[in-house]
This record gives structure tokens, C-alpha cells and sequence, in this order.
């Protein structure tokens, strides 16, 4: 080796030149660097002239490095393999080598050859590996569940603190090598360890499988167990086990499932109740009346009065049997309402014609039909006209002769149908019990036939049909009493105001496809009149849930429209559905449903809806709704 000599004079020259080590000659006697190469000049921050002649104690500055160069000088050479120490370069700083020291005799004198090796780049990368591990081991025992990973041949690898304390580990067990101990404590805390155990195996066995298992402890407790196959660049080199104690969950389902099975006998006990008794009233009665039909035409004169009251008591126990059984079917949850589109007014005019022989002898007059347009509304129609009954029938009867009853009809979003009469009216004090169920007030209640249950029903009836029941009166001044009910945008013409919305302006680019999930047939009409203004929007309709998912992978709207209750699924499952399926996965939905409870918004919108519009709808809140929805998507 030459001291410092430019590359390229012979090929030796060239090798050391090229050496990415710190390579020195140095003079066993005088201790004096007699020979470098240019790396050792470069690393250590000296020009050649600096280096050559200079003192070796002078660059080697460890502790260690002192005492060997000490031991030199006194004669005591030894050589060295792969030990640390530390070279003083000229800034400063300590620059931490790996060396070896072997012996060499150069024209006739004794040398000892340095061969160090820069190991700054081994330390960065021993310190990153150790604050990732460092960062491992805090991430796993931050999380709340219990980790366990093991080799391919069921050797303990790693674990954190809340593995132990879930299986109740000493620390004495934790220790390395007792891994038959860890997994026997663990196994005979179970209540099948025998089970427990083939399963472990099967896991060991199955690598590329993942698993989900609870069990049973003896203690009472339940835990969920995950695990998934470990692999570093596609080798499995074991598994990982999470472990929850699960038993708070698992207690509260059961006692749910308890709960539910107790309110579903209950119901089935109440159900069973109504049916047995709707049977048993409903036969004697079958026989009083219709006995007592036939004796009309048989008997005498003087006895024809007696079995007109008998045929009279007999319809009023029918009536009382048939509303008792309607408010019971409320409270129970059983009656079964079918909402459709239902003309009001028209309906009112067939109650009116079908009390008029009432209001006749009871010498009342009964108003015709309320004039006007249509006043479409959503409800039962048949519960409905029940209701209007009730209370037409009511006005009547509580009226005085040559009274008047007649039915105004109020429209708006909200439509109400008001049965006004010129009556005996209410006093405030009994206003406020009218609408309890057996309740009558008022000091005509004893001599007019009546169960007190009609109000109560009408209210109960017109709130499952997301309406209401309200009255006005004054004692000596006669009552106004009225259903109000949700209008039907869909059967009914659309309002002025609704002309106001317009295809100005594009609702998205041409040939954008939207899709809208609704089994009622008024509400898609609805919406395919308004999407027929904007010729740019290509809208697609599903009848029901399993339709709309097939349209949605078939057609991959930019956006659907969904109805939260549809025949054959709710509007939640169809979006769990739609998030679940890649293919449809980013697709923006709406929420469109007469469910207009505020808990019912904030579900909706929980579960990820990207918006709610309620029923009745606005066209204008649907266009701009869709609009801003598409621009956001847009702007993504």
C-alpha cells in the first residue's frame, strides 16, 4: 500500500482507491500512520498531508483504543478481530468504527494494518429498528384486547400485558421456555379444554386461514377469540390471536333475547286473547240478534217493543264488543293499517249520505259534501272513514233539534277535515278528560248511547297514520273537532308554489344516471315527473329493495334515492348492502321517508346516509339536494 497515491497508477492502486473501508498502515515503533487510502483521508476530514506522519493515538480515541496502543508501545501486539472504537475526524467529531488489527512487515520494519469500517449507517438502522419495536410494543399494549402471536410450531413469539391479565398469567409463567405452561393454565380455564385444544390445533394447522371463536370459561366469562395467519412477504411465519372478554355483551343479548321472548309470548298471549274473546262475545251475541230479527216479525203488538230493546241493547253490545276489540288491537300493536292515497273530501261526502238517516231522526241537519278540488291525504281509508263517522256521528247526536253539522276541509301540507256542529259544546273542565279512553263528559252522557271509547280510538287511529286529532268548543256554542293528515304530494296536484322549480339550469351533466328505490307507485310517479324536467338526468326506479340493488350494480347510478320502508327490506339494510358491494360502494344515497321523528333522522344519518328529506317532499329541496349531493361527489 502506497501513502495516498491517485488512483489509476496500477491496479492495486485502483482496489484500494475503490474500498469503502478506512484502511492505515501504521509503524509499530514510532506509532505513526505510514500509509492510507483516500477513503481514510475523506471520512476523517484530513487532507493527505494531515494524515500521513501523524500519530495513530492522536486519531484512535476511545478508552479502549488507549489502552491497546498503550500495550503497543510497551511491546505487547496483539491482533484484533471486529471490535468497536471511535476515530477523532477533523470537526470534531467521534466517528464510530468496526475494526480489525493484524501484523505486516513492510521493508524490513514491523507494521500493524487498520481495516475499520464506518458504522454510523449500521447504527441509524439498529436505532430506527429498535424505536419500531419500541413502537410495537407500546401498540400492542395500548390496545384494549389481549395479543398472542406463535410460531408455526406453537412457540410463544410475543404477547402484551392484557393477554396476561385476560387469562390471570403470574409472572412467573411468562417467562421464555414456559410456553406448555402458558397454554395448559389457559386451556383448563375453559369449559371444554379438550375442545379448546383440537381447536388450537386446527388453527395450526389451517395457516392461510382466518377464525372467529367465543368461549366458554368456567368462571362464568366469555371470550372472543380472532385470529389471523402472520406474514412477512407471503411466508406465514405463525398467527396472531386477539382475545375480548365478551361476557357483558353476551349477558346483555341474552337477557335481550330473554326480553324479547317474553314481550313476543306476551304479544301472542294478547293476540290469542282477542281472538278467543272476539269468538266467545261474538256467538251469544250472533244468536240474541238474530233471534230477536225473526221474533220481530212473529210477535204480537204488545210484545214487539220488548224485542225491539232486546235487538237494541244487543247492536249496542255488538258496538262496544267491536270497539273494545279496535283499542285492544292498538295497545297489543296488531292493527294493521294499509296507507294509501285518499281523497278526503270525497270520503267525507260518502259518511255524510251514510248518517243521513241518522241526522233525520235525530232532527238534525246534515250539511252536504264539502265543495272544492280533491284534498288527497295518506292513511287507511277504511280507518279513516271510521273516524269520520265517529265524529260526524257524534255531532249529531250530541246536537240540539234543528241543529246543523256540516265538514269543512282545510288544505295544505298538512290537511284537515273539520266536524263542525251547533251542539250543547263542552266546558273547559271536561275538555281536558274527552279523550280518555270509557271517558264521557258532560250532563247529556247519560242519556245518549255510547261506549266513551270513539275520541280515544279516532285520536290512537289518526296518530298511527301520522296525524292528529284536535277539537274546539264552548259550552252553549257548539264544537269544532278535526282530523288533520299528511297531504299526498303524489295524488294530488301539484301546488303553484312547486312550478317555481325549473330546468334553468342543469341538474347534472347529460346522461348522469339516477336511481330511486320506492314501492309506493303515487311516490315514483312523483319523482319521475320531476326528473322528467331535466332531460340530463337518466332516473331509473326500483320497486323494492332487492330490485334496487340489482338496478344499482346493473346501471352504477351517480346517486340513488331510497325510501327508508319498503316492502321486502328498510332503507338501513339496503345501504349496508350497497357499502358492502365494491361495486357500489362509493355511491352517494339519500334518504326520501315519511319517518320525520328526529331520532329517525339522526339513525339514517348515522348509519351513513348523505342525506334525509322527509314526506311530503318539496321539489325544489329534492332538486337542490340532489344538485349539491352530485357537486360534492364531483368535487371529490
Amino acid at each position: 500500500m502506497t501513502a495516498l497515491q491517485a488512483p489509476g497508477n496500477s491496479p492495486a492502486d485502483e482496489l484500494l482507491s475503490a474500498s469503502r473501508e478506512i484502511l492505515l498502515l501504521v509503524d509499530r515503533e514510532s506509532l505513526t500512520v505510514r500509509a492510507a487510502n483516500p477513503y481514510a483521508a475523506r471520512v476523517l476530514g484530513l487532507t493527505p498531508d494531515e494524515l500521513i506522519g501523524r500519530d495513530i493515538t492522536e486519531l484512535e480515541c476511545s478508552l479502549q483504543d488507549v489502552f491497546y496502543w498503550n500495550s503497543v508501545g510497551l511491546g505487547q501486539v496483539e491482533e484484533i478481530e471486529n471490535v468497536d472504537g471511535l476515530y477523532a475526524r477533523a470537526d470534531g467529531e467521534a466517528l464510530p468504527v468496526r475494526k480489525s488489527i493484524s501484523r505486516a512487515v513492510v521493508d524490513g520494519r514491523d507494521h500493524l494494518i487498520i481495516r475499520a469500517r464506518d458504522q454510523r449507517p449500521a447504527q441509524a438502522v439498529e436505532q430506527e429498528l429498535e424505536r419500531t419495536t419500541s413502537l410495537l410494543r407500546a401498540t400492542l399494549e395500548s390496545t384494549a384486547e389481549g395479543i398472542l402471536v406463535i410460531d408455526l410450531s406453537g412457540r410463544i413469539v410475543n404477547f402484551n400485558h392484557r393477554f396476561a391479565e385476560l387469562w390471570g398469567l403470574h409472572s412467573a409463567s411468562l417467562e421464555r421456555g414456559r410456553d406448555r405452561a402458558i397454554f395448559r393454565h389457559a386451556l383448563r380455564q375453559l369449559t371444554h379444554p379438550s375442545a379448546g385444544m383440537r381447536r388450537l390445533r386446527e388453527l395450526l394447522a389451517a395457516r392461510d386461514d382466518e377464525s372467529f371463536d367465543t368461549f366458554e370459561l368456567k368462571d362464568g366469562r366469555a371470550v372472543e377469540c380472532r385470529s389471523r395467519p402472520q406474514t412477512l412477504a407471503s411466508e406465514v411465519l405463525g398467527r396472531v390471536f386477539s382475545f375480548n372478554d365478551v361476557s357483558k355483551r353476551i349477558r346483555q343479548a341474552r337477557e335481550l333475547a330473554a326480553a324479547r321472548d317474553a314481550a313476543l309470548a306476551a304479544s301472542r298471549a294478547k293476540t290469542d286473547f282477542l281472538s278467543q274473546m272476539s269468538h266467545e262475545l261474538r256467538t251469544p251475541l250472533n244468536a240474541i240478534l238474530g233471534f230477536s230479527e225473526l221474533l220481530a216479525d212473529e210477535v204480537s203488538d204488545a210484545s214487539r217493543e220488548p224485542v225491539e230493546a232486546i235487538r237494541k241493547a244487543g247492536r249496542h253490545l255488538l258496538d262496544l264488543i267491536n270497539d273494545l276489540l279496535d283499542m285492544a288491537r292498538i295497545e297489543a300493536g296488531k292493527i294493521e293499517l294499509c296507507i294509501e292515497a285518499v281523497d278526503l273530501a270525497a270520503l267525507a261526502g260518502e259518511c255524510i249520505e251514510l248518517l243521513r238517516p241518522l241526522a233525520e231522526r235525530h232532527g238534525v241537519n246534515l250539511a252536504p259534501a264539502p265543495g272544492g278540488e280533491p284534498a288527497w291525504v295518506q292513511a287507511d281509508r277504511l280507518r279513516l272513514k271510521q273516524m269520520l263517522i265517529n265524529l260526524i256521528s257524534n255531532g249529531i247526536k250530541y246536537n240540539r233539534p234543528q241543529g246543523r253539522v256540516w265538514i269543512e276541509i282545510e288544505r295544505g301540507r298538512r290537511i284537515r277535515a273539520c266536524v263542525c256542529d251547533t251542539g250543547v259544546g263542552i266546558t273547559e273542565a271536561d275538555q281536558a278528560a274527552l279523550f280518555q279512553t270509557f271517558s264521557r263528559v258532560g250532563e247529556h252522557r247519560r242519556k245518549i248511547e255510547g261506549t266513551g271509547i270513539g275520541l280515544a280510538f279516532t285520536r290512537k287511529l289518526a296518530r298511527l297514520m301520522s296525524g292528529e286529532v284536535g277539537m274546539l268548543s264552548h259550552a252553549g256554542e257548539g264544537s269544532r273537532f278535526w282530523i288533520e293528515l299528511p297531504a299526498d304530494a303524489a295524488a294530488a296536484p301539484a301546488p303553484k308554489a312547486e312550478s317555481k322549480v325549473q330546468a334553468s339550469a342543469p341538474l347534472c351533466p347529460p346522461g348522469t344516471r339516477l336511481l330511486y328505490i320506492e314501492d309506493d307507485r303515487f311516490s315514483r310517479l312523483l319523482i319521475e315527473r320531476l326528473f322528467a324536467r331535466f332531460p340530463e338526468a337518466d332516473l331509473k326506479t326500483a320497486e323494492n329493495g332487492a330490485e334496487g340493488l340489482r338496478r344499482a350494480r346493473e346501471h352504477r347510478p351517480a346517486l340513488i334515492l331510497c325510501d327508508m320502508n319498503l316492502g321486502d327490506m328498510v332503507g338501513s339494510e339496503i345501504l349496508a348492502a350497497l357499502r358492502a358491494d365494491p361495486e357500489t360502494a362509493a355511491i352517494p344515497v339519500l334518504a326520501l321517508s315519511a319517518n320525520a321523528m328526529p331520532e329517525e333522522i339522526e339513525a339514517a344519518m348515522a348509519a351513513g346516509f348523505d342525506g334525509y328529506l322527509t314526506k311530503p317532499v318539496q321539489a325544489s329541496a329534492v332538486v337542490e339536494a340532489v344538485r349539491q349531493t352530485l357537486a360534492h361527489v364531483k368535487a371529490i
